[in-house]
């Protein structure tokens, strides 16, 4: 269910999915970093707490080989309040480490 939503979410970064996906392609650490436009914040653990679904669609969609810290850096996440109902979304932003 939530790879599916990975695909439908907003996805930048400096990498392309040829560039990430599998063990035998990604050969360096990435920064994954999530930032949400929300109409009501969460509090800082749930909104930290909430992300384990979304690194593992990122692995099962062939963006990282696993989500542990050997291949990623999880840079916390962030959010911002917006008033209008279409700003509300979430983008996942995956680099590559220098």
């Amino acid at each position: 269910k939530w790879y599916g939503w990975i695909y439908n979410t907003a996805l930048t970064g400096n990498l392309t999915m040829a560039d990430l996906a599998g063990p035998m392609r990604q050969k360096a650490r990435i920064a994954i970093h999530v930032a949400h436009n929300r109409a009501r914040l969460l509090d800082d653990d749930n909104l930290s707490d909430g992300l384990k679904p979304v690194y593992d669609s990122l692995r099962r969609c062939g963006f990282i080989v696993n989500d542990s810290m050997r291949w990623m850096t999880r840079v916390p996440p962030t959010q911002e309040r917006v008033k209008d109902a279409a700003k509300v979304g979430t983008t996942i932003t995956v680099e590559a480490e220098a």
